[in-house]
């Protein structure tokens, strides 16, 4: 399996998930920094495969994993970003369970919106 995880300074990191009976081990495969810089607060990851982000820039950015056509790595290509999707930070991402193309977003504005990201 794999994981992503998100940092205060912009790094989006994707993670390899092995495991071995009761024991898990995660190796970093990616490590992508967004060219805001801007601290991600939040990010998810849809059953269809967009990986979803909400910034300190106040955007969410939409990403793909993809296999880079030169060495076959998993790495994150940007599918889109959505600026200004909140007044204020985004602080909160969350992909529907049954419908992959609808995302919730929550920010420092007070709103949560639902966007469908298709």
């Amino acid at each position: 399996g794999k994981l992503v995880s998100c940092d205060g300074q912009g790094m989006i990191l994707l993670w390899e998930i092995k495991s071995q009976e009761e024991k898990y081990e995660l190796t970093l495969i990616s490590r992508n920094q967004i060219a805001s810089g801007k601290a991600i607060y939040s990010i998810d990851w849809s059953r269809s495969g967009v990986i979803a982000c909400g910034s300190g820039d106040n955007s969410i950015i939409l990403l793909d994993c993809i296999k880079d056509p030169e060495d076959g790595t998993e790495i994150l290509k940007m599918r889109k970003e959505i600026k200004q999707a909140h007044a204020a930070d985004v602080n909160c991402v969350s992909f529907h369970p049954r419908h992959p193309d609808l995302l919730a977003s929550g920010g420092d504005d007070e709103l949560v919106k639902v966007w469908n990201v298709r």
